[in-house]
């Protein structure tokens, strides 16, 4: 078995790097991985990140960019926790406690539709 390479970059460090579609950007890292993770051909001498860039959206406050390490062109420190809140499952919105509303019964006007079609089809239909 081959040894794993070790990552350059730790999590909660602060990266600008070089994306694919040629954009400079700058963002966290939140989470290490290796090339192959998904697929099952892991690939331990590959080392991979996903970087956390903030956005103006509300929805979606961060764009996730999963690049090799080779991508990042510097290092600008560990973010300060307090500062930013890293993305992460503990982080994600709260869902609202939906109000209960009640629910008309619409299956019995399905059903009456359904048995009707059925009566038409048999045949089984007063004129």
């Amino acid at each position: 078995m081959v040894k794993k390479k070790k990552h350059k970059f730790k999590i909660g460090d602060n990266v600008t790097f070089k994306f694919f579609d040629g954009g400079t950007y700058t963002g966290v890292v939140d989470k290490l991985s290796y090339m192959g993770e998904l697929t099952g051909n892991v690939n331990y001498q590959l080392p991979q990140i996903r970087v956390a860039v903030k956005n103006k959206n509300v929805k979606y406050p961060y764009t996730y960019y999963p690049i090799s390490e080779h991508y990042v062109l510097k290092r600008n420190g560990k973010v300060n926790p307090n500062a930013i809140n890293l993305p992460s499952k503990d982080n994600k919105p709260k869902r609202k406690a939906s109000s209960k509303i009640a629910k008309t019964n619409n299956k019995s006007e399905l059903q009456q539709a359904i048995d009707k079609q059925k009566e038409f089809l048999n045949h089984n239909y007063e004129n």
